[in-house]
This record gives structure tokens, sequence and C-alpha cells, in this order.
């Protein structure tokens, strides 16, 4: 797993590093719950702490923040690498050949200084969406039908077809896809007050590459790809 090197750390402040230690302590917690898969029955606590069963999928919401177990692709040994532990924004879910997957922007392919600076521009993105709207209780915007799905799917698409200037501008080539029977784990949806924790905390776990070379490799598919017109996202 890649680790944030030492001047990523010195760049951090202290709330960002207690977040961080909550964070790292949120994601093993939801680890756990992600790999037991023994259970035939879905529990209340699985649907309090946002965990979706794989027979749930209808209650996964596009441009929020997932994160899951994908150790098994069916193109392993084509694919130059992947990640095992991918930390996504699921964009929809369709049927092909080889069945039902997910289709949405994984950002452990962005570097981690580019991952953690998106991250934030999303953050401050949706507190001024609520400020907007008249919500003075985040939490109570968060929980208004679809209007972080809104919010973040207008800007990713915008970020995603180079229309404003982002740290996340190479998330167009972070489109991954996800099939299902190859998914290892429950799905752990991730609260939008954990998202940055979830960051900092949830690092990708990449195959058959080192995360230099992946970062180096969505550097040049992101130089050769960058002018192309690709259909909008949301």
């Amino acid at each position: 797993m890649y680790k944030l090197d030492g001047d990523e750390m010195k760049k951090m402040s202290l709330s960002e590093e207690k977040r961080l230690e909550k964070g790292v302590k949120w994601f093993w917690n939801a680890l756990k719950s992600l790999v037991d898969k023994s259970r035939k029955k879905k529990s209340k606590d699985d649907e309090k702490s946002g965990i979706i069963d794989l027979k749930d999928l209808g209650k996964m919401k596009p441009f929020h923040l997932y994160t899951m177990i994908y150790s098994d692709p069916l193109w392993k040994d084509q694919l130059d690498a992947w990640d095992s532990l991918p930390l996504f924004f699921p964009i929809d879910i369709v049927k092909g050949t080889n069945g039902m997957r997910i289709r949405g922007i994984n950002i452990h392919y962005l570097q981690p200084k580019d991952r953690i600076a998106f991250m934030k521009e999303l953050e401050n993105l949706i507190k001024k969406e609520a400020s907007k709207k008249g919500y003075k209780d985040l939490d109570e915007f968060l929980n208004a039908g679809d209007r972080v799905t809104k919010a973040v799917g207008e800007y990713m698409n915008s970020v995603f077809q180079q229309t404003i200037n982002s740290s996340g501008n190479r998330i167009k080539v972070c489109y991954r896809s996800y099939l299902l029977d190859r998914i290892g784990s429950k799905i752990q949806k991730i609260k939008m007050d954990q998202w940055l924790e979830a960051t900092y905390s949830i690092l990708p776990k990449f195959n058959k590459m080192s995360p230099g070379g992946v970062y180096e490799m969505v550097n040049t598919e992101y130089n050769k790809y960058k002018s192309n017109n690709w259909k909008d996202i949301y």
C-alpha cells in the first residue's frame, strides 16, 4: 500500500491529523464488516453503517463514495495493473456480455496529493451547496434526497470534461468497471463527513505494478486522451 510521504504529512494541519487518526480506526472496523460474508441475513447494523449487500445495489447512490474488495478481476492477466481496494464514485450499473457491472471513478488512480486536494474540493463544494440551499445543518442537507448526487455529479462531470481547473483533472482516465460476480465483499458506503478521512486511510492496493508505476501510467494515458471528447458522466 502507498503511504503518505514526509512532505505530505508535514502539510497536514493538526485537525487533519486528528481526522486521519479517526479515519484509520473507522476503516479497520469497516473492513472487518466487509470481509464477513458468512452472514446469510442482513443485519440492522449493516444498514446503519452503510454496508450494502450485492443483492441490494438499488440502494447505491451515484456520485457518493464507496469502497469494497476487488481482488480477482476477470481479465487480470491482460491488465497492466488493478486496485484490489477501490475507493470509487459509482456512475451506473449496466449489463454486459460478462454480466452486471458497476461503472465509476476510482480516485485511487489519482496521485496522493491530487487525490486529497480533489476530495477537499468536493468537501467545500458540498458545504457551499448546503449553505446556498439554506441548510444550517450539513447532515440535514446530506439526507435531503439526491442533492449530493446532483452537486457532485455536475462538478465531477465538469472536471471530467476539462471545462474547469481542478486537482482531479485526471479522473478522465480513472474510469473503471467492476463485475458484480468478481466483487469479494459487501460494499461500504462512506458518509460524506468522512470522505476526507477515508481518502487518507483507505489506500490503494495495486497489483502487478508499484504505486509510482501506476501514477506514471495514468499520467501517460491522460496526456494521450485529455483532448478526446467523451460522453458526459452525469
